[in-house]
């Protein structure tokens, strides 16, 4: 987990736009949808073969001339069937296409990485205002608390005078909401706003996302999208909430469910493939059985207690989100055999029901 691979996902993540690797991904499934098809179609252009062949032997060879119909709606059928192939291929061929217009060429990328240079320019200028105005601030508050200070001073000669003044004879108001309105930490909230909008936090570390797939805040150097065993960086207040694993997420047959962590530490992670190598598991399935440990201690929980453990709730958010569940195969036991589920979902509802047994 060096440099060299945070070098590399960061300049994954800069060459390409969210937008265009999530349209790649509606385009991958549309192929996959295409494909089913065509094979599909591709076995019952075999079947209509098989049957073509024997009605007509049956009509030539034998001379049933009553079976001719069904010959020829058989072979309308079986060309039906072949132009549906056809067109499956260039359906196939269109979006992949689209995929390849998707992928930026390396002048795109050239280009792109050229308009990142010039709005971190920009953003390093705002910066320097920044700086400026949080000056400017700090001498305006210094003469605002110097007029307050004067106004005080003004008690006593005002007492000696014998003077009545009412309300805000003083004129006092104005300044004191105006000393009041005026920001604190200005530059220090716009040194870590551009620290994690350039990809510069400096007191960000690593963690591997252990969803299917994750979003994060998009920035200058960073589209935001990752994937199962990516790496991203953090501060500690991001890290919070991603390593929460008491979000409750309950169905309507696991009500006390709740929604596993979307990161772990590189510790974490480590240990998990350490116990992988041992036990001749994935990663993933490993992750996977401590969510299924920690899903039964929440699913007792529940029983005994006729609640919920916790009831914390994920706020909505365009960010951070998981946009897909693990849908990583896992081994189960069913029967004293081991027998492979198509989904992390799927296994953990067979565990629940008791229909399956951990490995």
């Amino acid at each position: 987990m060096g440099e060299l691979i945070r070098r590399q996902a960061s300049e994954a993540h800069m060459t390409r736009s969210r937008s265009s690797i999530l349209k790649e991904n509606e385009l991958r499934k549309v192929i996959k949808k295409i494909d089913t098809a065509q094979a599909i179609t591709e076995r019952r252009v075999r079947e209509g073969e098989e049957r073509v062949a024997r009605l007509t032997r049956t009509v030539i060879l034998e001379g049933q001339e009553m079976m001719r119909p069904q010959l020829n709606e058989a072979m309308q059928d079986l060309a039906n069937q072949r132009g549906l192939i056809k067109s499956c291929q260039t359906q196939h061929a269109l979006t992949e296409a689209e995929i390849q217009n998707l992928t930026p060429s390396p002048s795109q990328c050239e280009t792109r990485q050229h308009r990142q240079e010039q709005f971190r320019e920009l953003v390093n200028k705002r910066l320097a205002k920044d700086r400026q105005a949080d000056q400017l601030l700090k001498e305006l508050r210094e003469v605002l608390r110097e007029r307050g200070q004067l106004t005080a001073e003004m008690a006593e000669p005002l007492a000696a005078l014998q003077l009545t003044i009412l309300d805000d004879g003083l004129d006092t108001r104005r300044f004191e909401k105006l000393l009041d309105s005026l920001p604190d930490e200005l530059l220090s909230q716009s040194e870590r706003w551009c620290g994690w909008f350039l990809g510069e936090q400096k007191d960000a570390k690593p963690y591997v996302v252990r969803v299917g797939n994750l979003l994060a805040g998009e920035t200058l150097t960073d589209n935001g999208l990752y994937f199962w065993g990516d790496l991203i960086y953090l501060n500690e207040e991001q890290a919070r909430d991603l390593l929460c694993d008491d979000y409750y997420a309950p169905t309507p047959e696991a009500p006390w469910r709740c929604q596993s962590p979307r990161v772990m530490t590189i510790e974490a992670y480590e240990a998990a493939a350490k116990t992988a190598r041992e036990k001749g598991l994935s990663i993933q399935e490993v992750c996977f059985w401590m969510d299924a440990e920690r899903n039964a201690a929440n699913k007792k929980w529940f029983k005994d207690n006729g609640r919920r453990r916790t009831v914390n709730k994920q706020a909505l958010s365009a960010e951070d989100n998981i946009l897909s569940e693990n849908t990583a195969k896992v081994r189960v036991r069913h029967d004293g055999e081991i027998i492979e589920m198509a989904s992390e979902r799927e296994a953990l509802a067979a565990l629940d029901r008791g229909s399956v047994d951990p490995l």
